[in-house]
Order: structure tokens, then C-alpha cells, then sequence
């Protein structure tokens, strides 16, 4: 960083901790829903709690692919791997999280046009808007029979921690990350998550910048006014060494 880009000076910082910054918290559950793996990252005022740290290898591509799949099945011909973009934008345009998959999955009122570049129009079915984000809550709908759902790793994240700690993470259980923002996804994992944990009070959050929230987390934390004492420079670095990160990147 020092010496390619020429910073002046450096802060290294965990994701899951800026993104609960971004959400003005320093305790809850993060769960970071990214293209490829999902995390689970339970904090306790600003500490990482690593018992409780867990993830899925599975994420919005993978979404992807299955919708890919469910217009494949529904005669949509699709070939190359330039028309998986295509399918992206479908998802990110068409497609929520159903409180009830199996009902609104069989309303054809549901069904939306798409125009593909090359002008056709082919009909985005209810079945396609409802089911392409199940693999979430039923992994099973993959063929990954061994794999949990997210509800399921939310509560076994939780539920590794300590005791004194379990009743404020499900409390604030913060869902951020690019697929977070489809629509229904918040209020879908609260049900689930009620479902498994009925008599625990919990609240699930997504604000409205939770794309971003890693981002939004370190300009917070970089533009506190105390911050300045925890950069690293270049004259501790050579000083040092990497063991400086330990010393001054506690958060």
C-alpha cells in the first residue's frame, strides 16, 4: 500500500465490524450476504466473537444460476455465457423474497414482460420472480442436501455465543451485502428466523444503504474525530512490520 499506491496512511478493519458502524451499533449479528459466500459474523461491543463465526458458500451468483435454470425450464433459450449478465439484471429487476413461495409462485398476476437485446419478449413468470431466491431459506431446492439455510446459521451463530451475549445479537441482526437489497428478503428472514426461535425477540435490520455498508462504516470510523492516533504510517510500518496491525487495528 506504501509503497505501490503511495498512501500516507493505513487502517485495516474487518468488514462485518464497519458494516455494524454503518448501522450506529457495536453489538449484533452480522450477516454479509456477498456473490459467493454468505458470513455470519457475531460482534459483542466492537469484539469479534469467533465462536460464533460461520459461513455458506453460496451467494447471489448462485441465485443466478438458478434462475438461469427456472427460464431454461420455462423455454427460455439461453446459451452463452454473456446472456448470465442478462439473467442478473432479470433477478435484480424482477425478483423478491415471497412470505408465502408457494402460494404467490402460481399467480400468473405476478408475470412480467422482458425485453432481451436482441428484442425478444419473453414472459417473466411468478414462478421465476418467487422461487429464484429460495435456495436462501432451502438449500435443498440445489441439490445441497447438506447444506444449512440461512435462518439455521443465523441462530447456531447466535446461539455459540455466550449466554449474556445471545439476547442483544438477536436483536440486531444486520443483513447487508449486494443481494440483501432484494426486495422482501428482511422481513422473509425474520419470519424463518421467529420460526426456529419463537418465544426470542429479535429484530432484523436492513437500512437503506446496506449495499454499501462496509463502506459507509469506514468513513464513519475514519472521520471520528479520535480516530486519527489509530493510522498507521510509513515510519511505523518500516519500524515494525505487519505486527503493528495487531497493535493499532483493534476494531
Amino acid at each position: 500500500m506504501f509503497e505501490k499506491f503511495k498512501v500516507p496512511a493505513v487502517f485495516v478493519s474487518v468488514q462485518a465490524s464497519l458494516a455494524l458502524l454503518s448501522a450506529a451499533r457495536d453489538t449484533g449479528l452480522v450477516v454479509d450476504i456477498g456473490d459467493g459466500v454468505i458470513h455470519f459474523v457475531p460482534i459483542f461491543r466492537g469484539k469479534i466473537v469467533a465462536a460464533g463465526v460461520q459461513r455458506i458458500d453460496r451467494g447471489g451468483s448462485d441465485l443466478t444460476k438458478h434462475l438461469w435454470n427456472l427460464l431454461r425450464q420455462g423455454g427460455v433459450p439461453l446459451e452463452t455465457s454473456a446472456e448470465m449478465d442478462i439473467v442478473r439484471e432479470i433477478k435484480e429487476q424482477f425478483c423478491f423474497v415471497s412470505q408465502n413461495p408457494q402460494n404467490e409462485s402460481e399467480q400468473s398476476s405476478l408475470n412480467k414482460p422482458y425485453t432481451f437485446p436482441d428484442g425478444r419478449v419473453v414472459t417473466i413468470t411468478s414462478k421465476m420472480r418467487v422461487l429464484t431466491n429460495e435456495p436462501l431459506f432451502d438449500p435443498t431446492v440445489l441439490g445441497l442436501e447438506a447444506s444449512k439455510s440461512l435462518q439455521r446459521m443465523i441462530v447456531e451463530s447466535i446461539q455459540r455465543c455466550d449466554a449474556n451475549m445471545q439476547h442483544p445479537m438477536f436483536q440486531n441482526i444486520l443483513i447487508c451485502g449486494g443481494p440483501s437489497v432484494t426486495p422482501g428478503l428482511r422481513e422473509r428472514v425474520e419470519m424463518e428466523v421467529r420460526r426456529l426461535v419463537p418465544h426470542q425477540p429479535l429484530n432484523v435490520i436492513a437500512t437503506e444503504w446496506r449495499k454499501i455498508a462496509t463502506w459507509l462504516g469506514g468513513s464513519k470510523l475514519a472521520s471520528h474525530s479520535k480516530f486519527s492516533s489509530n493510522w498507521i504510517f510509513y515510519k511505523e510500518w518500516c519500524e515494525f512490520g505487519p505486527r503493528i496491525i495487531a497493535h493499532k487495528c483493534t476494531f
